[in-house]
């Protein structure tokens, strides 16, 4: 009863029926999109705090009409940083609120050691109602790379930020094929009577050898010093000139003869690449759990087509974040059959979002679903492959499994009675035929509103069948075989695979009640040779 009942009153808040008080719950820092865990941070970072929980404004025709005046200053309330007003009286869209930001960096006017007090007004034009609160912020040494060395005269630095992958917490010198590093350069203030020129130049340079490669150089104007106040590079880490496994130097180089000054920054780093085989400190880890179709097993398990093993992994974080405030990791599946011949690799599962954070490595969860050709009383070896893209650790998980024998062909048709099959045995060889609902096997045919669906068919082509006329067709059809999507590909050279066709149902409710029909076949010609089709209904 309680959850429906906060459910009903927050549903009635959102149309005003109940007034709140005006003002805002929490003032939350970050620098870099890191959330900080206290009020610290190094001297010449980006502080940027969130306003969060705002409420009991007055919004008119959709915008809110706020104001929001900052004040900084030192512990003898000298002014460091002041803005009468962070919005400069714009109208805000109510749908940016309750979370509202603000930011400044801890430059020049911040002391090393020192706690810094922060005062935030907030306050309605609308109704004049207002709430202020205070925070403090102790600034910290800079964050310096050891990797890193500077030569300068005249054009001094006040600060050299290195970034891998955008992630400003790098302190590392491991650097991966197709990484993106990037410099960000600060200088102290020069003074220039009238325009010069400068040249950059960008080399690599082999540590074993000495050999530069010439990466970028040209000339530059300058008209205002303002120009020398910060300068950057980013590069993307590929290219023949590197060979994993070796050392390199990134040299990043500034000259202005006319008045004698030059600045030099050389990162040495080592280069590594993309996949785990450069992490060769092999870490044991045995806080894990194996799950079978979501039911935890211990063993050996014997595996059908369309099973999903679930490899939960706890604590990896103790092991990856003791030099990093953001992890950046890789995992792989690798079988490998009875006699340890590689089978197949997947590519990095953690490719499209390699910094989990961590919060999220303090468990993580691989998963993996037995294919159709995974052969009959056959032993496996499947092994989770996890790296660390900051370091040399890698973690290694060993699965060892067996392939199930089928009662009958095509494997799966006994357990989902809504699925209707016809094969020409004198073509195909059939394999198995299952539903997949959610990642997970599925033998009924209710389906709901954002359920996704696999219906997979496979089947070996017999020897000596001409394919020149197979094709794959995907449909789904109503219950009376009216087509309302299909795909049609040839496919000249099949010899053997698997065919499916999938749905997401769609959360308009607009088809509940409704029964359809996923097929997937292959066709020779005009005639069927191996089809499968799945009715199902969708329900609330």
């Amino acid at each position: 009863m309680t959850k429906y009942l906060l459910i009903f009153l927050f549903l009635f808040n959102g149309l005003n029926s109940i007034a709140q008080e005006f003002g805002f719950q929490n003032l939350i820092f970050s620098s870099e999109g890191v959330q900080l865990k206290s009020r610290e941070l190094p001297k010449y970072e980006k502080l940027v705090i969130n306003v969060v929980g705002i409420q009991g404004f007055v919004p008119i025709e959709n915008v809110a009409n706020l104001a929001m005046e900052v004040r900084v200053s030192d512990e003898n309330d000298k002014e460091i940083v002041f803005s009468p007003d962070m919005f400069n009286k714009q109208p805000i869209p109510i749908e940016n609120i309750p979370y509202l930001d603000f930011s400044f960096g801890l430059g020049e006017g911040f002391e090393v050691g020192k706690t810094y007090f922060i005062k935030v007004r907030l306050w309605d034009r609308n109704s004049n109602k207002e709430m202020t609160k205070e925070t403090s912020v102790k600034v910290l040494p800079r964050l310096i790379n050891k990797h890193v060395k500077i030569e300068e005269k005249v054009l001094s630095s006040l600060d050299v930020k290195v970034y891998l992958n955008k992630n400003r917490y790098f302190e590392g010198n491991y650097v991966r094929e197709g990484d993106e590093l990037y410099f960000d350069m600060f200088f102290e203030d020069i003074r220039l009577d009238k325009k010069v020129s400068m040249d950059y130049s960008v080399n690599l340079i082999e540590v074993e050898t000495g050999k530069k490669y010439p990466v970028e150089s040209d000339v530059m104007v300058i008209s205002d010093p303002e120009q020398l106040g910060n300068m950057n590079y980013g590069i993307k880490m590929e290219g023949s000139n590197l060979i994993p496994g070796k050392k390199y130097q990134m040299e990043i180089g500034f000259k202005i003869d006319a008045i004698e000054a030059f600045f030099k920054a050389t990162y040495s780093f080592v280069f590594l690449g993309k996949g785990s085989s450069s992490n060769k400190e092999l870490i044991a880890h045995k806080e894990f759990q194996l799950y079978l179709n979501k039911e935890e097993i211990s063993g050996k398990p014997t595996l059908f087509p369309g099973d999903r093993l679930d490899l939960a992994i706890r604590n990896l974080n103790t092991q990856l974040e003791q030099e990093n405030m953001i992890n950046s990791i890789g995992a792989e599946w690798v079988i490998f059959d009875s006699k340890g011949k590689e089978i197949t690799r997947s590519t990095d599962l953690f490719v499209g979002n390699s910094n989990v954070g961590s919060d999220k490595t303090s468990e993580i969860t691989l998963n993996w679903a037995s294919t159709w050709d995974i052969e009959e009383n056959q032993s496996y070896l499947l092994k989770a492959v996890i790296w660390d893209k900051f370091s040399l650790k890698r973690f290694e998980f060993d699965i060892n499994f067996k392939g199930g024998k089928f009662k009958k062909r095509p494997y799966g048709l006994e357990k989902n009675k809504n699925i209707k099959f016809f094969v020409d045995k004198n073509k195909i060889k059939p394999v198995a035929t299952y539903v997949i609902r959610n990642g997970f096997p599925y033998d009924q045919n209710l389906l709901n509103p954002g359920d996704e669906v696999f219906l997979k068919v496979s089947g070996i082509k017999n020897e000596g069948v001409d394919t020149k006329d197979f094709k794959t067709i995907v449909q789904i059809t109503d219950l009376n075989g009216k087509v309302l999507t299909e795909n049609v590909e040839d496919s000249p050279n099949f010899t053997e695979g698997e065919i499916f066709s999938t749905i997401t149902i769609p959360y308009s409710g607009e088809d509940i009640g409704k029964s359809f029909i996923l097929v997937s076949k292959l066709m020779d010609g005009s005639k069927d040779v191996l089809k499968s089709e799945y009715t199902f209904k969708v329900v609330k």
